[in-house]
């Protein structure tokens, strides 16, 4: 089947190296989020040219379940690792970081269930929530974090 996708060898969101908060853990897990929210905002575009249009649709909205599992499981895995560094490190700005984890989660949640009920906007409102979140995040609240684990000797 030959496929087509809008925007093609264009990311949504491109990593850049200003992004970087200095401590390898990290900036992988955010460099991976990045290719998530990528690889979400493809399945949101994706389209098979020789399929009827129900079963674009059928096969369109697996892509979209797909990729937002993908999102959560990771996301899962990066705040847990985060969370344990913070706790590690005595970090005094935890709990106003772990809240911001909790609220995202939260909203993450929501979006996943108003898809889930057939809401076919969510998909791009939630890439873009994710990116608009992801990108705020490390500016402020990991870039902070980072620089006290650094003083703290970590890399």
């Amino acid at each position: 089947m030959a496929t087509t996708e809008f925007g093609q060898g264009q990311d949504y969101v491109t990593w850049s190296e200003r992004y970087d908060v200095g401590i390898s853990f990290m900036d992988e897990q955010h460099r991976k989020i990045v290719d998530i929210i990528n690889e979400l905002h493809r399945s949101l575009f994706a389209l098979k040219l020789d399929e009827t249009e129900e079963e674009k649709e059928k096969e369109k909205a697996e892509g979209i379940k797909k990729s937002i599992h993908a999102a959560v499981e990771y996301v899962k895995v990066h705040f847990s690792a985060e969370e344990e560094v913070m706790r590690k490190i005595e970090y005094p700005k935890f709990p106003a970081h772990k809240a911001r984890h909790e609220d995202f989660a939260r909203r993450m949640l929501q979006d996943v269930m108003r898809f889930s009920s057939g809401d076919k906007r969510v998909g791009m409102q939630l890439v873009t929530f994710l990116r608009d979140w992801l990108l705020e995040h490390i500016a402020v609240a990991d870039k902070d974090l980072a620089l006290y684990a650094k003083s703290k000797g970590m890399k």
